[in-house]
């Protein structure tokens, strides 16, 4: 069985801790709003965790392609790549995404109740930084080779 090497983590530990303190936050938020309706307590959980598990298996993809390139391609298509527009057009649809993931509650703000769109913009929050925690963790657990 061939087993895939799992790809460091890129980025430096004070995002992370960033990422701690805003899920932290963004939960106690999200209590506190809805600590007169607890019965929505339950729909925040389910689409936090539906965001965290989406955004950690989309970096999880990202980071893998981009170590399994590092390794199929030479130094000069490295080179071409990193001046190309691959990059970008990740960027931009990443951007994308976030844009629409933001925008879709705003715009049923004026068909849902406020508790509903709070929920999604809150868990929203919490289910990406808590994405990033996850996939720290996950990383940082790789066998170093």
């Amino acid at each position: 069985m061939i087993r895939r090497k799992r790809p460091k983590y890129p980025f430096g530990t004070s995002g992370v801790y960033t990422s701690v303190i805003l899920c932290l936050l963004s939960f106690v938020l999200a209590v506190l709003l809805l600590s007169e309706k607890p019965w929505f307590l339950p729909y925040y959980f389910i689409f936090s965790i539906s965001i965290a598990v989406v955004v950690f298996v989309v970096k999880n993809y990202i980071l893998s392609v981009r170590e399994s390139r590092q390794y199929q391609n030479t130094m000069a298509e490295a080179q071409e790549e990193k001046e190309g527009g691959t990059r970008w057009g990740l960027l931009i649809l990443a951007f994308l995404g976030l844009l629409l993931l933001i925008a879709v509650p705003l715009a049923l703000a004026n068909f849902l109740e406020p508790v509903i769109w709070v929920i999604l913009l809150v868990s929203f929050s919490t289910g990406v930084s808590a994405a990033e925690f996850i996939l720290y963790l996950y990383l940082r657990g790789s066998p170093k080779t």
